[in-house]
């Protein structure tokens, strides 16, 4: 927590959760902080005569930050500027929202685009015509709750040229009915054939929904995650280039197969960054391989 003076900053609760069976810290009740940094841990009495001024939650229990070890960050954080469909009972509920969402939509051939749908609450997965029947022009895209499969009616699937011909890749399944038509979900490794026709978000549309969300993410105590995204490197990297990256960001990042892995390193650490800095910020934690093209 930054502050103007030097000297620390006292915050002080009901109890202070260390996760350290230590002796001294059984009984904590206050945290000594000076610029972010934390000097201490301990009873309010004994700490107080080296803060500058003290910040009293007599009713709150403070615990050490929660990490979340799998989200995928930024691609949820633009879901959540996106037509919110989580809460809606059924597949026509949702896409009657979707249809809501955006006053004249289809101008221009704009995407409507939208997050949070479950088969799990519907009881099955939906199928196109629910959105056909209300955006017969429009392309809708809406990704599930889970991040592994997206929803689109029949103008997204024209869009990215997917049919009945389209043939199912490794690691992922375009969804059919019994008739053998597209049903208009794709699962994995199957969602790119359909993302590739989207329009791309503005690198700072991306940064400021990541920003806004990382506001999200504190309100609930979490203060770290390790996301699993391909592209959204230079995305964190701006953001902490800027100072507005307050969080704590494990990256996982592809791996090709067929690139050595010292290119590799010096590749994705400075991809979309203009800048070198970040191998300097790279450790071997997790490794996703891809097979080579063709």
């Amino acid at each position: 927590m930054p502050t103007n003076s030097q000297r620390p900053v006292l915050v002080a609760a009901r109890r202070v959760h260390t996760m350290d069976d230590a002796a001294h810290h059984a009984h904590a009740d206050a945290v000594l902080l000076r610029e972010g940094r934390i000097l201490a841990v301990g009873r309010a009495a004994d700490l107080a005569g080296d803060a500058a001024h003290t910040l009293s939650f007599p009713g709150a229990t403070i615990t050490p930050g929660f990490t979340d070890s799998h989200v995928h960050l930024v691609e949820w954080a633009l879901g959540l500027n996106r037509v919110d469909v989580a809460d809606a009972e059924s597949p026509d509920a949702a896409a009657a929202r979707a249809a809501d969402a955006v006053p004249g939509a289809g101008a221009a051939g704009a995407w409507i685009i939208g997050h949070g749908w479950s088969r799990h609450r519907w009881g099955g997965a939906p199928h196109r015509a629910a959105l056909d029947r209300r955006l017969p022009d429009t392309p809708v895209l809406l990704t599930s709750a889970d991040m592994h499969a997206v929803w689109a009616n029949s103008a997204a699937l024209a869009r990215a040229g997917l049919d009945e011909s389209a043939t199912d890749p490794e690691g992922g399944r375009l969804a059919r009915d019994p008739d053998g038509q597209l049903t208009g979900v794709l699962y994995d490794n199957a969602v790119p054939l359909l993302m590739r026709a989207v329009p791309a978000p503005d690198p700072s549309e991306r940064a400021a929904a990541t920003e806004q969300r990382i506001a999200v993410l504190h309100r609930s105590g979490i203060t770290g995650v390790h996301t699993v995204e391909p592209d959204s490197l230079g995305v964190l990297e701006r953001l902490r280039a800027e100072g507005r990256l307050r969080l704590r960001v494990l990256q996982h990042l592809p791996w090709p197969s067929w690139m050595r892995p010292s290119t590799w390193a010096c590749a994705v650490a400075s991809a979309g960054t203009g800048s070198e800095s970040a191998a300097s910020r790279c450790s071997w934690t997790g490794l996703w391989a891809r097979s080579p093209p063709g």
